[in-house]
């Protein structure tokens, strides 16, 4: 009879424990639920999808600060970025900028050939007009893309720093870069 007893509440200790860690399981799935979605989820999202150590460490410093609207600083230096992960880029910082701001103090993807003038033109046409700084560095970039330079520096209102040396540019285009860096108030401009 003890026997029966102890088993019998042996079980029903496992049913009640089963059943308040199942609780607690659907209590955190909903609390997770109600979790208000961060601005920033989408571009948190596309630096996942690139499976590339360098984004996947951004995804994790964006996760850390994403509820606070502070503006920040997206660095994906030699991150062997290609040109669809430059397209999961923009497409996420378009996303963000049609719900709201994109507070994107400086942003970076130097020492990356594999994005190629494709996936600058997407970059550029999808950064923000206010954005502080900009950094192309040793991308292979040639003639075509400085003409793209040229023109997101003429539509940026804040830009400050803009570095795209050790590229392919032309002894002509690194002039006309350069000029255009000029006509920013207080823009360095390094080609």
């Amino acid at each position: 009879m003890k026997l029966i007893r102890r088993k019998l509440f042996h079980s029903l200790g496992l049913m009640i424990g089963v059943y308040a860690l199942s609780y607690q399981q659907k209590a955190a799935a909903d609390e997770l639920q109600n979790t208000p979605q961060s601005p920033l989820h989408p571009l948190i999202q596309a630096l996942h999808q690139t499976h590339k150590p360098v984004c996947l460490s951004a995804a994790q410093r964006l996760e850390k600060q994403s509820g606070s609207g502070e503006a920040f600083n997206l660095h994906l230096r030699s991150a062997n970025l290609d040109i669809s992960d430059a397209q999961l880029l923009a497409n996420a910082f378009t996303s963000i900028q049609q719900q709201g701001d994109l507070p994107l103090n400086s942003f970076s993807v130097s020492y990356n050939p594999g994005i190629e003038t494709g996936g600058v033109q997407v970059l550029l046409s999808s950064l923000p007009d206010d954005v502080n700084e900009i950094g192309m560095v040793g991308c292979q970039l040639r003639d075509d893309v400085g003409e793209l330079l040229i023109r997101f520096m003429a539509r940026s209102s804040n830009l400050k720093t803009i570095c795209v040396e050790d590229n392919l540019f032309s002894a002509s285009m690194r002039i006309q870069i350069t000029s255009a860096g000029k006509k920013l108030e207080n823009c360095v401009t390094i080609v």
